[in-house]
């Protein structure tokens, strides 16, 4: 007689996939957009501190449950305790270190960040407003690290606006095929995204606007065959290969 698998331990990594791309993508691009300067490693690692905790903090709000609550309480603040130290430490090296115009972007991002525990603490982390106001934090956290590796601060707003396009965009595509919103709000976002590439493209970044192709078939296709909630794997995996691809072409046209 076979036994049960046994059940999979609970971990204090993140477990949200689609925040860990709108996490990583705009850093990656705002990284390779730059020079390599300490600064902008010690913003990188920062951000990545911060990413980090929201995981230990989840699990201390008993958002996980409470079996694991009362299973990872003690680790969770452990690594919440050791994160909070490395944020500290490396923003504050980064900021000694950082021109006066990263300095700024990171004081906007720390209150994209507050506003966005705020929503957190309320349990409005998964309404549409709260997925939305995230994804838009995530990818602002790249601006201060873009400039600290100096980056003009118009390649350093493109890759923030252009990440956030590209996510507000594919949240409202899966809300949308998940009968949520309706469709309109795809469409509205979609021209915006034309507009911002154009308007992109006057500031001297040509090829930028190409890398919202990728993200808008892919919102293209998914509203014209309409997959049910039941394929929520599959539409995630295929926006995940068309952000590869604007990753692709943003550095491309970034550099250019």
């Amino acid at each position: 007689m076979s036994r049960p698998p046994p059940a999979s331990r609970p971990s204090l990594w993140p477990r949200e996939h689609g925040a860990t791309a709108q996490f990583l993508l705009p850093l990656a691009t705002a990284l390779a957009i730059s020079r390599p300067r300490l600064a902008a490693a010690a913003f990188a690692v920062c951000a990545l501190a911060g990413f980090l905790a929201h995981e230990p903090v989840l699990i201390l709000l008993g958002r996980r449950g409470g079996r694991q609550r009362r299973e990872l309480a003690i680790p969770a603040r452990r690594r919440l305790k050791e994160l909070a130290l490395l944020a500290i430490v490396t923003g504050l090296f980064g900021a000694l270190r950082a021109p006066p115009a990263a300095l700024l972007a990171g004081a906007t991002t720390a209150l994209f960040v507050a506003v966005a525990s705020l929503i957190l603490h309320a349990g409005r982390e998964k309404t549409l407003v709260g997925e939305l106001f995230a994804a838009i934090t995530l990818c602002a956290s790249s601006v201060p690290i873009a400039l600290a590796g100096g980056a003009p601060l118009t390649s350093a707003v493109a890759v923030a606006s252009s990440w956030a396009t590209v996510f507000v965009l594919g949240t409202l595509t899966v809300h949308t095929l998940l009968q949520r919103i309706g469709g309109a709000a795809v469409v509205a976002v979609a021209v915006t995204a034309g507009v911002a590439g154009i308007a992109s493209a006057t500031y001297g970044h040509v090829l930028w606007p190409i890398g919202l192709v990728p993200p808008a078939i892919a919102t293209a296709v998914l509203l014209l065959v309409r997959p049910g909630a039941k394929h929520l794997r599959r539409i995630g995996w295929s926006m995940v290969a068309a952000d590869l691809g604007a990753l692709l072409l943003f550095i491309v046209g970034l550099r250019a």
